[in-house]
């Protein structure tokens, strides 16, 4: 059995959605010939992370300190900023907050690597035969290329965030460019970078040539929690009701041609206004009450605050289509949930790697692009009349439900591991 030393700032009992590929990465690995040993953080940054996730038993973790935890300086400088704004009658902006966080290099989470570091070098080093590091943070991956330098372990560093602005956008500030750099040198001393999509790949090549041969796309896959169990009508049959659920994206991907979309359709009654419904279950609802509002929408569209895991299948289970949207390279993985539910999407993406993937494994769904409002219609209105004719049910790919499941893509991970560390062969898509 080899064992893997992994640095995992998110990890239960974290529950935010950038613990799950490493909780179930470190759950199945020993099935594939890997003991895993987890190096988190003992007090994840309050205001930033949901600590509401149970403990995996038996599972060896590392608790490693963060010195300092910059977020509520970080939100108290941005709630003076922001009522200063007020009281000069200005618009209120929230770029401040975000040109604060910028100022941490590599990120936020920076004053966590002194404590994984030390945590990591007080475990018997040479009894490991590989580190891998799960990213964001990218502090995560400058610690365990520390404990490489110290030990001569092969690195495996996995992307599921891509990490650099300026690869993803093209940005240019000092803080972009410092990350830049600081991201090219641990993927030069890496030996393999694990991405989640084609296209993020495709874009790191592009910008780092030297990885050639040292890049594998590994997609997520859905949480069993979301695995479709129940008949094909379990959806409302009193209203044709739509979901969304989690980050919206809003300001990385227009968020006004949806309900500029829904607008059109009540306000020239082109679907009965009492037989449509779209539900919006997530943070930061300021802005969407905003957007509903002036489009006079409020009777056709309910807005909650984030709810537990058991109270969202509820919700999904009880609407007829899920919308999705995507911030592109990324794949949002409310698109595997909602496939593995079996629910129809309407995928507003312009993803031609996410638009694959739904034509292959879900036949009823229908993707359009984010800012086409008349497409938007023409997608609504169509899943509506399928919905009304008792045609448009809760359908699942059992080829789906085998190769996105956590099992197999922790099988998919064992393989690259075992590779590294055999020293042969790399750069496989899996």
């Amino acid at each position: 059995m080899k064992k893997l030393l992994m640095f995992c700032y998110y990890f239960p009992p974290i529950s935010d959605v950038g613990a799950i590929r490493s909780e179930h990465f470190s759950k199945y690995l020993p099935r594939f010939g890997w003991n895993p040993t987890v190096i988190t953080v003992s007090n994840p940054m309050k205001g930033y992370c949901e600590t509401k996730g149970d403990l995996l038993p038996g599972m060896p973790i590392v608790k490693a300190p963060s010195a300092f935890n910059p977020m509520p300086l970080i939100h108290l400088s941005n709630a003076l900023y922001a009522a200063t704004r007020r009281f000069l009658g200005l618009r209120e902006s929230y770029a401040f907050f975000v040109w604060l966080t910028q100022l941490w290099i590599p990120d936020p989470f920076m004053f966590w690597i002194p404590g994984a570091a030390r945590a990591a070098q007080r475990l018997p080093l040479n009894r490991f035969d590989a580190i891998y590091a799960s990213c964001s943070p990218l502090s995560g991956a400058v610690a365990a290329a520390w404990i490489k330098k110290r030990s001569g372990l092969p690195l495996i560093l996995d992307f599921r965030d891509p990490m650099s602005r300026r690869v993803l956008r093209g940005d240019e500030t000092f803080s972009d460019l410092a990350r830049y750099r600081l991201e090219k040198q641990l993927l030069q001393y890496c030996d393999e970078l694990i991405l989640v999509t084609e296209e993020t790949r495709q874009r790191y090549l592009t910008a780092y040539p030297f990885l050639k041969g040292r890049v594998t796309v590994l997609r997520n896959g859905y949480h069993d929690f979301f695995k479709f169990r129940g008949s094909a009508h379990e959806g409302s049959r009193k209203q044709f009701r739509m979901i969304y659920s989690g980050n919206f994206y809003h300001g990385m991907v227009p968020s006004e041609p949806f309900f500029d979309a829904l607008k059109h359709i009540v306000k020239e009654q082109l679907l009965p206004g009492d037989r449509i419904f779209f539900h919006y279950v997530g943070a930061s609802s300021h802005w969407i009450k905003k957007l509903v509002q002036e489009r006079d929408l409020t009777d056709y569209v309910r807005i909650d605050d984030p709810v537990p895991r058991e109270q969202l299948r509820h919700y999904l289970k009880a609407s007829n289509a899920v919308l999705l949207r995507n911030y592109t390279p990324c794949i949002s993985t409310k698109l595997y949930e909602g496939i593995a539910m079996g629910k129809p999407l309407l995928a507003t993406v312009e993803s031609r790697e996410v638009e694959t993937i739904i034509k292959s494994y879900s036949p009823q769904s229908i993707v359009v692009s984010p800012t086409d409002i008349e497409g938007i219609v023409q997608a609504i209105c169509a899943l509506y009349r399928k919905w009304e004719d008792g045609i448009l049910i809760d359908t699942i790919s059992t080829e789906f439900l085998e190769e996105y499941s956590w099992k197999t893509r922790t099988k998919r991970l064992a393989e690259v591991l075992d590779t590294v560390t055999c020293s042969n062969g790399r750069g496989r898509y899996v």
